[in-house]
């Protein structure tokens, strides 16, 4: 209830926009029910900014997310499970887009690199200019290749190396 009252305190007081960070926690299934309905009905037209891992929650009140990254962030005019779903196809379509660079680089520089030796070989000048040429187009894309973020996969490993005994928990004669 302490929760809801501050929020109930922030809106009464007229603000501008209302951050909200994590305002699920420590709530039950009711007040956060309470808390979604307060915000979709009560709180129209106030930006509101929540920063939250409560999906559903997201979901029931948000009107447009904002994945901030790293490499670039990305905004959708739609509530979390939908915009996540574009994210990932942007992820993806970010992903195939630099893969088609990198083969060109990966070509363009063996053709560099083909030209660099029939330059040698034959005593072209040409043929090493278009090396050069070539070479250089590979190193502009290398710098303007399409950002792709990665995620970092979260894993938890608990450390059993104190553990004096092969189990954990032991139960016999169990009916």
């Amino acid at each position: 209830w302490r929760r809801l009252a501050l929020v109930a305190r922030a809106q009464v007081s007229e603000p501008d926009a209302l951050i909200l960070d994590e305002p699920t926690n420590h709530l039950d299934v009711e007040k956060i029910v309470m808390l979604e309905n307060w915000l979709s009905s009560s709180m129209t037209g106030l930006p509101l900014l929540i920063v939250s891992h409560d999906r559903r929650f997201l979901d029931n009140c948000t009107n447009q997310t904002l994945f901030v990254r790293a490499v670039r962030s990305a905004t959708y005019p739609v509530p979390y499970t939908a915009a996540r779903r574009l994210l990932d196809a942007d992820d993806r379509a970010a992903n195939a887009q630099r893969d088609k660079e990198l083969a060109e680089i990966r070509r363009l520089e063996k053709s560099a690199h083909d030209l660099r030796e029939i330059g040698k070989n034959n005593y072209s000048d040409e043929a090493a200019l278009k090396s050069k040429q070539i070479a250089e187009r590979a190193r502009r894309m290398k710098e303007n290749l399409t950002d792709v973020a990665i995620e970092t996969r979260r894993a938890i490993r608990l450390d059993s190396s104190d553990l004096k005994r092969k189990w954990l928990v032991r139960i016999e004669d169990l009916e």
